[in-house]
C-alpha cells in the first residue's frame, strides 16, 4: 500500500507542530474501534503532561463529525496530538487515499527482518505511539528494501518485542503467544485479538517469546489497525533467513482473521 492524495485538517489549536512532543493514531475511516483509538491518545497526551480542554466524550465526537465533513473520502486516517510550549493540545485529523491496495493482504503470507535494539522500561514509555518514532520509520523502510513486508525489533539476547508498526503473535499448540505491554505499544488490533482468543477460550501467554520460538512456532502473524491481521511466513534474523510454519496450515490465524473482520 502507498499514500496517495492526502488532506489535513486543524480541528484544535490550530498551529504548526513546533515539536515531537505527542501522540498519533491511525486506523481505516470506518473503523469499529474509534473509541479505543481516542482513549489511547487521549491518556497518551496526558501521560505526556498536556492539558487537553475537553473531556473524552467531547473528543470522540470532535472526531467523528470530522470523520463525516472532512474524511468521508479517505481510505485511511490519521490523528495527531503535540503539546505546543504554551497552547493547549493541538490536534490535525489527515485523511489518506491508500493507492496500489494489495487486495490479498491479510491472505497471503509475508515475511519480516528484526534489528536489535535493547529496551529500558525506565529509558521510556514504550507503551505510548509516540510521535517521536523515527527508528520505527528507518527500519521500516530498510526492511522494505531488502524484500520483507515489516521489521522487527528484538533485544540482543532474541527477545521479540513489536513490529515497527504491529504487533506481533505466535501460535503454539493451539495457545496464543505476544510480548506483554511493558515494553511494546498496546495495539488496538492487538487488545481484539486476545478477546477473541480469551471469547474462545483459547490459552494466553503474554510473556513474550523469542527469535527462535517465533522460527519454530505453528503458526505466526502480524496485527495492526491498518493492515488487520497479517500471517507470517518467514523471518530474516542476523543475516539468515528462516521459514515460519506451514503454508498449508495457518487454521488459527484463519480464524482470528475471520472473527476480526466480522467485527
Amino acid at each position: 500500500m502507498e499514500l496517495g492524495v492526502s488532506r489535513t485538517t486543524h480541528l484544535l489549536s490550530p498551529t504548526a507542530r513546533t515539536s515531537d512532543s505527542g501522540v498519533y493514531e491511525t486506523f481505516l475511516v470506518d473503523t469499529p474501534f474509534l473509541d479505543r483509538h481516542i482513549a489511547r491518545m487521549y491518556s497518551g497526551i496526558n501521560a505526556l503532561g498536556g492539558q487537553w480542554s475537553q473531556d473524552i466524550s467531547e473528543l470522540t465526537a470532535l472526531v467523528s463529525r470530522a470523520l463525516v465533513t472532512d474524511c468521508s473520502w479517505a481510505t485511511r486516517v490519521r490523528l495527531d496530538a503535540t503539546i505546543p510550549p504554551t497552547d493547549d493540545v493541538s490536534l490535525s485529523i489527515t485523511g489518506f487515499e491508500l493507492t496500489g491496495y494489495d487486495p490479498t493482504l491479510g491472505t497471503v503470507p509475508v515475511s519480516i527482518m528484526t534489528r536489535v535494539a535493547d529496551r529500558d522500561a525506565s529509558e521510556r514509555a514504550w507503551n505510548l505511539k509516540s510521535l517521536s518514532n523515527s527508528d520505527n520509520k528507518t527500519l521500516r523502510a530498510d526492511a522494505a528494501a531488502a524484500g520483507h513486508f515489516e521489521g522487527v525489533f528484538v533485544s540482543g539476547e532474541g527477545q521479540v518485542y513489536e513490529g515497527a508498526f504491529s504487533n506481533l503473535f505466535i501460535v503454539r499448540n493451539g495457545g496464543l503467544q505476544t510480548p506483554g505491554t511493558d515494553l511494546v505499544l498496546p495495539g488496538i488490533t492487538r487488545q481484539v485479538v486476545l478477546e477473541i482468543a480469551d471469547d474462545d477460550a483459547l490459552d494466553i501467554d503474554d510473556g513474550g517469546f523469542t527469535v527462535q520460538e517465533l522460527v519454530q512456532a505453528d503458526e505466526a502473524f502480524i496485527t495492526s489497525a491498518i493492515i488487520g491481521i497479517v500471517p507470517l511466513n518467514g523471518i530474516e534474523h542476523e543475516g539468515v533467513v528462516h521459514s515460519i510454519g506451514s503454508d498449508r496450515d495457518r487454521t488459527v490465524t484463519s480464524m482470528f482473521s475471520r472473527l476480526y473482520q466480522s467485527l
